[in-house]
């Protein structure tokens, strides 16, 4: 992933939510990468994984691992 790209959170294997829930959560909203931070991140494995900075269609900006987005 780079600065620029689209992204929206994965839904796959996710427990079923309330919409209000999804709505905080951004959920469902399309958004692009504003910045990355590499290496925050260790996976289970071993491998370094980055911190992501979103700004949702909705308005709201959140960082986030980036395992939990997916590219558009």
């Amino acid at each position: 992933m780079k600065v620029g790209d689209l992204v929206m959170q994965k839904c796959d294997g996710m427990t079923s939510i309330s919409n209000v829930v999804k709505e905080q959560l951004n959920m469902g909203c399309v958004g692009i990468i504003v910045s990355i931070e590499a290496g925050v991140y260790f996976s289970y494995d071993g491998r370094s994984r980055g911190r992501i900075t979103v700004r949702w269609s909705n308005g709201t900006e959140e960082m986030i691992p980036e395992f939990y987005l997916e590219l558009l």
